[in-house]
């Protein structure tokens, strides 16, 4: 019958079996009842077909485009909204509007992590939101809180003043979050995180001229120990080179030392035996 749009069947397939086909041509109108039949994959197929073929395209277009944005706004897992972007809309605006109904529960979803506390569950969460989208107004004041939080936590670790490496490394880490601290309302300030951090710097260079002086003092004491250990060891030299000689029986010579000649002393004395000292 023309214009029957119900599934007929092909006598026989590549295969040898009966299979079924949808008849050509596609309508709008029958995508329409597919849809409100339930029958949703095959509405998007026929709505698809028809833009390609042009019949009713434009329509067909944004048909299928609805389809999809339903599909996608029946999603409350923000990760698996975004998954839904990338499925094959035929419309700019179809696809915005499903980026739309993905920022909107992920900012929500991040905006109740950060008011319980999980400040690194929420980053997590913004991190998955494409880059090309994150520039949200929504999204910036998420990122916004977040700084803060951090920069008041850094904050925390510059007062303690326990340790003069984590403060300077808090001091390095906060300039991140300074620029949001301007714009928010919050009693910490760059004015009071750049005089915390310049104290800290100060005492940096005061460690610094400390640990230089020590270092001056240490090097200065081992070189008085060097040449005191060289004037012992030229008076032991001296003091062995003026000793007199030791003979073999025992005595010493009245006329020879260490450190002269050798040569006829302890003559009456059985020879030289070796220096006395």
């Amino acid at each position: 019958m023309a214009g029957d749009h119900r599934e007929h069947v092909r006598p026989v397939n590549d295969l040898g079996r009966w299979s079924p086909c949808p008849r050509p041509p596609f309508s709008l109108e029958h995508t329409r009842r597919l849809a409100r039949e339930g029958r949703t994959s095959e509405a998007l197929l026929e709505a698809s077909a028809c833009a390609s073929l042009g019949r009713e395209a434009p329509e067909a277009r944004i048909f299928h485009d609805e389809i999809l944005s339903s599909q996608a706004e029946a999603i409350q897992n923000p990760a698996e909204a975004w998954n839904e972007v990338s499925r094959p809309y035929l419309t700019a605006s179809g696809r915005s509007r499903t980026v739309d109904h993905a920022l909107a529960i992920s900012v929500r979803e991040a905006g109740a992590l950060q008011k319980q506390g999980s400040f690194d569950a929420a980053a997590a969460l913004v991190a998955q939101i494409p880059a090309d989208v994150r520039g949200d107004e929504r999204v910036r004041q998420i990122e916004r809180t977040d700084h803060i939080h951090r920069a008041e936590e850094l904050w925390d670790k510059i007062r303690a003043r326990d340790s003069l490496a984590e403060t300077l490394a808090a001091c390095q880490a906060i300039q991140l979050y300074l620029e949001d601290l301007e714009t928010s309302e919050t009693s910490l300030t760059k004015v009071r995180v750049d005089a915390a951090c310049a104290s800290a710097e100060a005492r940096q260079q005061q460690e610094i001229a400390r640990h230089e002086r020590e270092e001056r003092r240490r090097q200065e004491a081992e070189e008085r120990e060097r040449r005191r250990a060289e004037r012992a060891a030229a008076a032991a030299q001296r003091g062995c080179e003026l000793a007199p000689l030791l003979c073999r029986d025992g005595s010493l010579s009245p006329s020879c030392i260490c450190g002269g000649s050798h040569r006829g002393c302890c003559s009456h004395h059985g020879g030289v035996a070796g220096c006395s000292r």
